[in-house]
């Protein structure tokens, strides 16, 4: 069968179940969960070794960025 021998709305339905019914029966992803599951204790902070990039130091501060730093 060729599209030129389809009518009009048969080649209209053809492109709605082919384009639009698949979208809609795709699943919903479901929602994800909070992994934290009690309050943070500031009195039990941990400092890791090895986070901090080597420059960042305090003699190579150069104060606050201007405000109009983009």
């Amino acid at each position: 069968m060729r599209i030129s021998d389809l009518s009009l709305p048969r080649l209209m339905l053809l492109h709605f179940c082919l384009f639009f019914i698949p979208v809609a029966a795709w699943p919903q992803a479901p929602s994800p969960q909070s992994r934290i599951m009690e309050r943070v204790n500031e009195g039990a902070l941990v400092t890791l070794r090895g986070n901090t990039h080597p420059l960042a130091q305090p003699q190579f501060d150069q104060g606050p960025a201007p405000p109009d730093l983009p």
